[in-house]
């Protein structure tokens, strides 16, 4: 299962871009004849780029959905269930121990020697987890190890807990996983959505552990109540799950679904960012700087020319009416003085500025017409 995990990982390194690109050539080669090869769109080309995606999108789910089945299928023919030929939703105690007499006998060391001690003792071991109705649904929930080690465990509430302490540290590791990936790929297309992915996952598990179903009736509310009771139940997701993922116990489909974000979370990490390649971010040099004046120049001096048109369009019906024209100075002039821009040291060096540009061009009107 582990070294499985890890080929798939490196598989998203190597596979996806390669069929990526296999699957352009073949659609070029389909699409356009040799004598058109000259309207193929050339590489580097908007729309070489846009297909490139498009196949790397196709590749992706592809290859996802390849691994979710691969880890299903190493999942299943290897729990107590299937040891010892039962059906993990509905068997009788009398079923449990008749399999288990003729799979004890089948495989006794005294009987096959060495070779089958292995297997007597597998046997044996799924015989004493599933005769006890709090180890299995224990078991149920989180497999053989999370049973075996919880020593000082012995009601439905404790081994809960202790599952739950498990899955609990499962996804802080995911969480931390994400965070480093966040920090270190800055940029990374698709972080949010993963993060709400993470929480998603998480929620969905927890749903799976209460709503697992326990033996003779027995409800696990007491033990999940006060641990679970603000997560929703998702029952339309999980019965989905169930539909794709039939005959398999409730820790083995929480293993797909924690191998499936493992996937998804180094799927997006590595290809992200060529299937949503992140917006340019805008140098800040000093020539940058130069250009964001230049073009903040270009639209103030635009504004100003609109705006004087604006004033002139305005006031030119009132050209020939003098007193319209006193009263309106007046007017303007008791707007200034009411808001004393005049005692602004600002404003006075502006207008300072502009009363000796006006008496220079004025002199230089002079000089040139006495010439």
């Amino acid at each position: 299962m582990a070294g499985e995990n890890i080929w798939g990982l490196v598989g998203w390194y190597i596979l996806p871009t390669f069929v990526a690109n296999l699957l352009q050539r073949f659609w070029y080669a389909a699409r356009y004849s040799p004598q058109e090869i000259s309207k193929r769109p050339a590489p580097g080309s908007p729309e070489y780029k846009r297909l490139h995606r498009l196949c790397l999108i196709l590749v992706a789910i592809g290859y996802l959905c390849f691994n979710t089945m691969q880890v299903a299928k190493a999942t299943t023919g290897d729990n107590f269930y299937t040891r010892l030929d039962l059906n993990f939703d509905r068997f009788t105690q009398k079923q449990l121990r008749t399999n288990f007499r003729k799979l004890s006998l089948k495989y006794h060391p005294d009987k096959v020697g060495e070779a089958g001690s292995e297997l007597f003792v597998h046997v044996r071991e799924a015989h004493d987890i599933l005769v006890d109705p709090i180890k299995r649904q224990a078991y149920d929930r989180f497999g053989f190890v999370s049973v075996r080690d919880c020593k000082t465990c012995t009601t439905n509430k404790d081994y809960f807990q202790n599952g739950l302490i498990g899955s609990y540290h499962v996804y802080l590791g995911f969480l931390i996983g994400l965070t480093v990936m966040s920090v270190i790929g800055q940029g990374i297309a698709g972080r949010y959505w993963l993060f709400l992915l993470l929480a998603l996952f998480f929620a969905l598990e927890l749903a799976m552990l209460e709503r697992s179903t326990s033996i003779a009736g027995e409800s696990m509310a007491e033990a999940s109540d006060s641990l679970l009771g603000s997560v929703a139940t998702l029952e339309w997701v999980l019965e989905a799950m169930t539909w794709l993922i039939p005959n398999r116990v409730t820790f083995e489909r929480i293993q797909i679904l924690r191998n499936m974000y493992l996937s998804i979370g180094v799927a997006t990490y590595k290809m992200g960012h060529l299937i949503a390649p992140p917006s340019e971010t805008p140098s800040r040099g000093p020539q940058a700087i130069k250009d964001m004046f230049r073009k903040l120049e270009e639209k103030t001096v635009s504004t100003a020319e609109a705006f004087n048109e604006d004033l002139y369009e305005l006031f030119d019906i009132y050209r020939d009416h003098n007193d319209c024209m006193v009263q309106m100075r007046r007017r303007m002039a008791h707007m200034y003085e009411e808001s004393k821009l005049h005692e602004n040291p600002t404003f006075k060096g502006q207008r300072m500025a502009i009363q000796k540009r006006v008496l220079l061009n004025l002199k230089e009107e002079m000089d040139s017409k006495e010439d």
